[in-house]
């Protein structure tokens, strides 16, 4: 028996408590994370890099996928430990390596997901920290919010989803005679913030060849809009589309025609107007 035949069982044996005393850290760092099965499968992959065999793109759109998760399962503490997974996946893209409209297109709508989450994360630690005071009396305490620190968070998360997603709910408070106090009531709006970066997820994670006909559709269904009724009934009968090209001068004269018999076609309407009636008195 050779001298390496030998020594393997004994390397074998040295090697596997360091692997499982590795792997046994990873469990041990994950108790605590929202996503268990996330966070054990992500240290694992950086344990492993050569066991991850998916594309950064790919690694951004599986990181995705279990975001929306996280939100509904996180805290204000834990907020960015729970996020990272999909800000190191983000990261390892290289907007420049993209080769087409769709993979950019997607790269774009995840830029715009984390700054989503960003303004989410200031809107809710502002909220806690600025804008939440307490009301004491002898019947016990109460909450009540500081609105000129809860709207800005708001139009922050706008401005960052690029639209008006998030509709500010304060409305002018009001005193005895419903005199106008100058301050707003409002209330926490984090919960409708991750509904729409959920929302967004999700239509992130369509497949890209159904995102592209339906905007070829919307785009056609637009186009259509602004035509004539002529050219609509044209686009809808491409072998009378031919033909029109082709003999314009007939062309002409069939549109009058068609054009007339839809005329005849619409329902007729009532002008408004008196309504007369003659009364036969001798039947009286």
């Amino acid at each position: 028996m050779s001298r390496a035949s030998c020594l393997a069982p004994l390397l074998l044996l040295l090697c596997v408590p360091v692997y499982a005393q590795a792997k046994g850290k990873i469990y041990k760092e994950c108790l605590k994370a929202a996503d268990y099965k996330g966070c054990v499968q992500i240290l694992t992959q950086d344990q492993h890099p050569s066991e991850s065999k998916q594309s950064p793109l790919a690694q951004l759109k599986s990181s995705l996928q279990v975001l929306p998760s996280r939100l509904d399962s996180t805290n204000l503490r834990d907020y960015s430990s729970n996020m990272q997974q999909f800000r190191d996946a983000l990261s390892l893209v290289d907007n420049a390596a993209l080769k087409t409209d769709l993979d950019r297109t997607f790269y774009a709508g995840a830029l715009r997901i984390q700054k989503m989450l960003d303004a989410l994360q200031s809107a809710w630690s502002t909220r806690i920290y600025q804008g939440t005071g307490r009301t004491y009396s002898r019947y016990g305490s109460s909450s009540f919010y500081h609105c000129h620190y809860l709207k800005p968070g708001v139009e922050n998360f706008n401005n960052a989803a690029g639209r008006n997603a998030v509709v500010y709910n304060g409305t002018p408070a009001t005193g005895l005679f419903g005199v106008n106090l100058g301050i707003d009531k409002c209330s926490p709006q984090e919960d409708e913030m991750a509904s729409v970066i959920k929302a967004d997820i999700a239509e992130l994670l369509v497949d890209p060849a159904i995102v592209k006909e339906k905007q070829e559709r919307d785009r056609r269904e637009k186009e259509l809009e602004r035509m004539s009724a002529w050219n609509r009934h044209l686009e809808k009968n491409p072998s009378l589309k031919a033909w029109a090209k082709a003999n314009p001068s007939a062309a002409k004269a069939a549109q009058e025609k068609w054009e007339a018999e839809q005329k005849k076609s619409e329902p007729a309407t009532t002008s408004p107007g008196f309504y007369y009636k003659t009364i036969d008195f001798n039947k009286l």
